[in-house]
Order: C-alpha cells, then structure tokens, then sequence
C-alpha cells in the first residue's frame, strides 16, 4: 500500500514538474520575443508591415505558444519573425531548439526507433522514430553544409590563414606536432536494393559493401617528445566519409588545417600501405614526414614467412621474429637486404613472385620505416589510433541487420564526426548564446 501511495505521489510530482517547465520554457521565449526589436537580425533593417503572430513549438515538455513580432525587410526581401532568428528557428521547424538538438543527439548514437524510445523514457513526451529522422536529417544538413564552407575556405589560398586563426583557440601555445592517421572501413548499403539481376543483366556487379574513408588528428606538445611518452587523446579530431579520394583528399586537408598544420613544428603523417591513401599523402603532404604502419609493414614479412615455410609453422616464426627485431629497431635496411638474398636460393617460381613483390613493398616504403626513431621522440609507430575510431563508427553504423543509404549516411557519419571531435556544441550555437 506504501509503495503504490509512493508510486502515485511520483506521478503527480513528475507532471506538475512538466507542467511548471513547459510553462518556464514559454515565459523565457516569450520574453525573447518581447524584447527583440522589429528589426532585421541580419541587416538592421526596421521591418515594415509587422503584426503579431503566434507560432507553436513542440518542446520536451509539451507544446508552448509564443507571440511575436512578424513582418517584411525590404533590403532582404523576405518575411520574417526577428526573434526565430535570433533563437534558431527555422521557418518550417516544429521543434523547439533544444528539443531538436536532444532528438538529434540520441539519433547520432542508436536507430530512431530506439532514439524516440529513449526520449518518450526520459521526458514522457511521445514521438514517432519519423520526428527524430527528420530533426537528425535537418541538422545533418546544416553539417554538411558548413563542412562544405570551411573546406572552401582552408582550400582558398586567400582564405586559408583566416580559417586556421579562427581554429587557433584549440592549439597549444608552445611547439607541438601534428600526427594525421588515415585508414578505412567498409559499410554496407542498399542504393541498389532490388536491381541485382539487372545490374547483373548489364555487366554490373552488384556491391553492397562500400568504403568509409576516415582519418584522426591529434597533436604532441614539445614536453611529451620523449620515449615512453603517451600523448593525450582526448581533443581528437575525427573525419569519415563516404566521398571518393579527391573528395576525402580535401576534408582530409580542412581538418589538417583546423588542427595545427599552419603552425605545426612538425607533421606526422600515419597509414597502412593502401595506394590511394599514399597518393594523397604525396599530394597533400609532401613537406611531411611519413610513416608506414608497423603492424602492416609487420604483416607483410609475415607473408614472405609463410611464402617460405608454410602457415602456422615454427619455422615461419623463427625466420620473422628477428627480422621483426630488427624492423622495430632501426634495420629496415638490413630486412630489405635479407628479403632480397632470398632470389639467390630460392628456385620455386611461385615463391619468387612473392618475395619479389614483398622486396618491392618495402624499398617503396623504406623512407616510411623509421620506427626506432619515431619511438624515441615519444610518436606513434602504428595506425592503431585511428583503426579504434573506425570502431567507434561501427557502434552506430555496423549493427547487424543494418543498411544504409548515399542519400542518408553522409550527412549522419559527419554528424557522428563532430560529435566524437568534441565540436557537438558548433551546431548549436545559438543554445549558448549569451543575452
């Protein structure tokens, strides 16, 4: 009998409670909406031919209604509430901004049927899984299209310096260096769902798993360059994109900027040995220093082993261990020299072919091998940073059962790269904005 008078006592707590915020919520837009001037926010113009409007906004706590000042600049051309754009609002949104900005929050982390669950828990408010797609939607958009400006601007030679000094507030005020790590990961999508036999009828494999490219940037400051050091994580910048080379090659160069390149001491440029990741490298990156990854350049002896002793023998991991060593310590050289001796006894053809293309891998990559060094200065040897970011795309965009689309992920791993980036809040400025 307690608990049930306890559980009932909650209930009216809790709806009195929303009752009260929804209520705040409307006084404290109202009083916006008083005291905005009717004027144009983005020209000062005094609007003509105002009148007071009401507008309707869903908020997490219920509908709220507002009057406001409403009318036409003449400079702009177009009608307008000033005070919807001083807070954000959009001309066809139904949300207010804070609840849009949850909706969407959520929906970068789990599916909308999930994300309108955990918002109808949290807040008693119920929403279809549609509402949260298009509130996502809206501000993936919004994403997109500033990620296209800041690419403009730090690919604009005469726009380039302003962009880094409007990203300067992240950097550290004494010497650091800038490690860039590019890798990718496969997401499966549905664009030609239904169309298998046709596309097979015209000579066309049907994929349905394509590439995301991605890459992270973090940075080393000048105390942290010894051996054994471990450099901070934590203010990590994240890219992922399902853009082609040339598309990713100018993200990859915007983030590169916004983290420090301009003003970098040094810049470490990281990666496994995939061939349109080092032509981007060599494009973008020339001036930097480079790095293969030592777990593949690792792998790769291991495939010479296997060429000469089979899989999975003692033998195999006898011959490699030392070569290992020696990789990881400073003897690249020596490891190309005693893969190329192996052409002067080995007689079988098809191991041969092997070893020849695995001598040519690592004299390609040889200058990219300098592992004992990059250890010392207290820099990464491997690309291991930026394959865990992949992972932690895959939470929200590898579930099983899950599809995707071209028209939809974009705009969503771009939402998930902000987000992950720590510059969430850039989405919503307004939300903090000060009076």
């Amino acid at each position: 009998m307690i608990s049930i008078l306890y559980t009932s006592k909650c209930e009216i707590w809790a709806k009195e409670s929303k009752s009260l915020l929804r209520e705040a919520l409307r006084d404290v837009i109202q009083d916006q909406a008083d005291s905005c001037p009717p004027v144009c926010p983005v020209c000062g113009t005094r609007l003509k031919d105002t009148r007071i409007e009401e507008r309707t906004l869903r908020s997490e706590w219920g509908e709220i209604t507002i009057k406001r000042v409403y009318g036409y600049c003449p400079n702009c051309q177009r009608w307008m509430a000033p005070v919807d754009e001083k807070l954000g609002i959009g001309a066809h949104d139904t949300n207010t901004p804070s609840w849009a900005e949850k909706m969407t929050y959520i929906g970068t982390k789990v599916p909308m049927s999930e994300a309108a669950e955990i918002l109808e828990h949290l807040t008693g408010e119920k929403i279809a899984p549609s509402r949260v797609e298009r509130e996502t939607k809206r501000t993936s958009e919004k994403a997109l299209a500033d990620r296209g400006r800041d690419v403009q601007q730090a690919m604009s030679p005469t726009e380039r310096h302003d962009f880094a000094k409007r990203e300067s507030a992240r950097l550290p005020k004494g010497l650091f260096t800038l490690v860039i790590l590019i890798d990718g990961w496969m997401m499966r999508e549905r664009d030609d769902w239904g169309r298998t036999e046709d596309l097979r009828a015209m000579g066309k494999k049907p994929e349905r798993w394509h590439e995301v490219k991605t890459g992270r940037f973090y940075l080393i400051e000048s105390h942290e360059w010894h051996e054994g050091s471990r450099p901070s994580l934590e203010d990590s910048g994240y890219l992922a994109t399902r853009l082609d080379a040339d598309g990713f090659s100018g993200l990859v160069w915007t983030e590169a900027v916004r983290y420090g390149l301009l003003k970098a001491s040094r810049v470490l440029v990281i990666s496994d040995g995939g061939v349109w990741i080092w032509k981007i490298i060599e494009d973008r990156f020339s001036f930097a220093d480079k790095e293969l990854d030592f777990y593949h350049a690792s792998q790769h002896l291991w495939v010479v082993a296997h060429a000469l002793y089979g899989e999975g023998t003692e033998e195999a991991q006898a011959w490699v261990e030392p070569l290992l060593h020696q990789l990881r310590h400073g003897g690249e050289a020596g490891v190309i020299s005693s893969i190329a001796d192996l052409r002067e006894i080995i007689q079988d053809q098809s191991k041969l072919e092997i070893i020849q293309r695995e001598q040519e891998y690592f004299e390609k990559h040889q200058d990219h091998m300098d592992y004992d060094k990059r250890a010392k200065r207290g820099e990464p040897i491997g690309s291991g940073a930026v394959e865990s970011a992949a992972k932690r795309y895959h939470v929200r965009f590898k579930r099983n059962g899950q599809f995707w689309s071209r028209t939809w992920d974009e705009g969503l791993l771009q939402l998930k790269s902000l987000q992950m980036s720590g510059r969430w809040h850039e989405l919503w400025l307004f939300l903090h904005q000060e009076n």
